[in-house]
């Protein structure tokens, strides 16, 4: 690749794109389940002050969003204004109708190039060219090369370049596929945004929040679901003490015992007894039980312990959620979905979420 030739290609289509962004921002306000969505960004804006700063390119965004990911509206834009539009505008549209933008979660991995980067696809593992004058900046302000970026691309046929705005995330992966998950199971990120794109928003307010760690070990909150009919605490090996709301029950891990000598990370009782902690959840009048743990090595601890114990129990090698303290914190504030709910009232962990919102989120305007 000649790098000197394809920022000029990048030039032009973002010359090309600044030509069209007007008639792309009116074609959006005026219909009307775009402008209801807009309407709804700024309710958020107005309730949550942490997204205040970027409500206008927040919505415009979304306005973009919705024009140059499908076809058929460039292609009805492109009707409408023909007659007005530059020759670089049109030379754009037309090659944005065969190829959309697209939304995209990934690493940034090197720089190749003055402002072009090698980036990773986080969903698809899929590596791209980046054209993108900032990010050198965003990393010094974020403090951390390999940042996880997510915005609007498009591509120029050679390489890929953004619009409006980028969000670093330093939290950690499995924050953001968690939340999608949550969002909209088993859908797209293009259906994500377009069905849920003031609920994604919520996502920017832990954007700056590092995972926490002790020893070389991250911590966050790792919650699996399960039933054994038959269960007792008193089949399960060491000692546990028990809190009881109503049908809600909670048995903590309180010690160990010899016969635990061979399970899985049952060393790191000695080296790192922080990140060991466990509990169980049960629901005595629907069966309903669940594990909690606040690190991975502790979950497969745990789960060696109850399938010794109860041998026809089968428990994932990855729990259901995984996921940092932060993103538990807002999805419990915004009282999204979630298979813990029920049994909050049991938790003894005190943790007092609030918005992290970095400094070096980048709003242009190409």
């Amino acid at each position: 690749m000649d790098y000197n030739i394809t920022k000029e290609l990048c030039i032009a289509f973002d010359k090309g794109y600044l030509d069209v962004e007007r008639y792309a921002l009116d074609w959006g306000y005026h219909t009307e389940y775009i402008d209801m969505v807009v309407d709804e960004i700024y309710a958020m804006a107005t309730d949550i002050e942490a997204l205040r700063p970027l409500a206008y390119d927040n919505a415009c965004t979304f306005v973009v969003s919705e024009l140059f990911q499908s076809p058929e509206n460039i292609r009805y834009l492109m009707k409408q204004h023909k007659n007005k539009l530059t020759a670089e505008a049109l030379r754009v549209l037309e090659f944005w109708a065969e190829n959309p933008w697209f939304w995209c979660y990934y690493q940034i991995k090197e720089e190749v190039y003055p402002d072009f980067w090698r980036i990773q696809d986080l969903l698809t593992g899929k590596e791209h060219i980046y054209y993108s004058p900032y990010i050198k900046g965003m990393q010094d302000r974020c403090r951390k090369k390999n940042l996880c970026c997510f915005n609007l691309m498009f591509s120029n046929g050679t390489c890929l370049q953004y619009s409006r705005i980028i969000s670093p995330f330093l939290f950690p992966v499995s924050d953001f596929t968690y939340f999608c998950s949550t969002v909209a199971p088993d859908k797209s990120l293009k259906e994500i945004q377009s069905k849920h794109y003031p609920t994604f928003l919520l996502l920017d307010l832990n954007m700056g929040a590092s995972p926490l760690t002790y020893k070389d070990y991250e911590l966050g909150f790792c919650w699996q679901s399960f039933t054994i009919p038959d269960f007792s605490i008193g089949d399960v090996e060491g000692s546990w003490k028990t809190k009881s709301i109503g049908s809600l029950q909670r048995y903590s891990f309180a010690q160990t015992s010899v016969s635990m000598i061979d399970l899985p990370n049952a060393e790191m009782f000695l080296t790192a007894l922080d990140i060991m902690g466990g509990s169980l959840f049960r629901d005595t009048s629907t069966g309903e039980m669940a594990l909690l743990t606040y690190s991975l090595p502790a979950y497969t601890f745990y789960c060696a312990l109850l399938q010794r114990d109860y041998p026809h129990l089968v428990l994932p090698d990855k729990p259901l959620a995984s996921i940092s303290m932060d993103l538990q914190g807002l999805i419990r504030e915004n009282d999204l979905s979630r298979p813990w709910k029920k049994f909050e009232p049991l938790f003894q962990f005190t943790y007092t979420w609030e918005p992290y919102v970095y400094t070096c989120r980048i709003s242009l305007s190409i």
